[in-house]
């Protein structure tokens, strides 16, 4: 695209006098052959900008409250079911977890079972 063609397209893009239009394409320009227009900050204030950036802002600490966990009753029946059944079959059979993990060896091989309960 021609300059002039630029010029024209900055004017109607941006709604912008032809004087603002040619500046842009001039700085267009100088920034793709590598350089820095005007209005760009120089090396150094840059450095100096990304340094200041990093600086920590401290915040207010807020207190967290841990979560209370909620027993869930249907797990644990759940799980002492699936031990008491187990017992008569398997050896070594270990409630890890009340509410999620069995342990236990059978057959000279080790098992688990862990219970999720689905989201609605």
């Amino acid at each position: 695209m021609e300059r002039n063609e630029k010029v024209a397209k900055y004017m109607r893009l941006f709604n912008i006098s032809k004087v603002d239009a040619i500046k842009m394409v001039e700085d267009d320009e100088l920034i793709d052959k590598g350089g820095r227009a005007d209005w760009e900050p120089s090396i150094e204030e840059e450095r100096e900008m990304r340094k200041n950036s990093k600086l920590k802002v401290e915040r207010k600490k807020t207190e967290r409250k841990p979560r209370e966990k909620v027993a869930d009753a249907d797990k644990t029946a759940i799980i002492n079911t699936i031990y008491a059944a187990l017992l008569g079959v398997a050896e070594e059979v270990v409630i890890e977890n009340a509410e999620k993990t069995i342990n236990f060896n059978l057959n000279g091989a080790n098992y688990s079972i862990n219970l999720t309960k689905h989201r609605k």
